[in-house]
């Protein structure tokens, strides 16, 4: 399961300041909570070697809306493939990468 924010909730206080921080902050989170980036998931240790593309399950379960490399042990450029390997493409499911040097990567999925 995707990790997915939900709306911050309002819970009055006793406390005005804090009250009024509170609702003071509450609507631009909730922005933010709703951008598609916010809800992904992390695919760590992710093996690539170059011309050898490689299919990752992302476990969205949707298509994904794109991704960003959020670790990577050596200096890669890391880019989808459209390789026959790796067809067909199935983006509700997987995202199919390839690499310009060996590497091991993480992923921010959304």
């Amino acid at each position: 399961m995707p990790f997915e924010l939900s709306a911050l909730r309002f819970i009055p206080d006793d406390n005005r300041e804090l009250e009024s921080l509170t609702r003071y902050l509450a609507d631009p989170i909730d922005q933010l909570l709703q951008l598609p980036i916010t809800n992904g998931r992390l695919l760590q240790d992710i093996a690539l070697v170059p011309a050898v593309p490689v299919r990752v399950e992302h476990k969205l379960e949707r298509e994904y809306l794109g991704w960003i490399v959020v670790r990577r042990d050596a200096s890669a450029t890391v880019f989808e493939s459209t390789a026959a390997a790796v067809t067909p493409a199935l983006p509700d499911q997987f995202i199919n990468l390839d690499t310009s040097t060996n590497v091991t990567i993480s992923l921010w999925v959304f």
